[in-house]
């Protein structure tokens, strides 16, 4: 079991790391406010859009938010901001 998982966090580390490193920066954390910001602005008042609509708007509405601060994220790790704060949101609603 214990070389089971040390396998998969070695598969995943390499996935994992440009977002970790993203994360421990100034603009990481940008991102993961607005990130916040924008699932929870799409849920209130776009709640009847596809999955795929809702995630499309939030990135709509973070990347507006991150050009007005300067910033440039990649793609893939907005995204992955975006799947963090609907979890986060989720786990809070329980």
């Amino acid at each position: 079991m214990k070389s089971l998982l040390l396998s998969l966090i070695s598969m995943l580390l390499p996935f994992l790391k440009p977002f970790v490193e993203q994360m421990l920066k100034s603009a990481g954390q940008a991102l993961a406010s607005a990130a916040l910001s924008a699932v929870k602005w799409v849920k209130d008042n776009k709640d009847y859009l596809s999955n795929e609509e809702k995630r499309n708007e939030a990135m709509k509405v973070i990347r507006n938010q991150l050009a007005y601060e300067g910033i440039d994220i990649a793609t893939s790790t907005i995204n992955a901001a975006i799947e963090a704060a609907v979890v986060k949101l989720k786990s809070a609603e329980k």
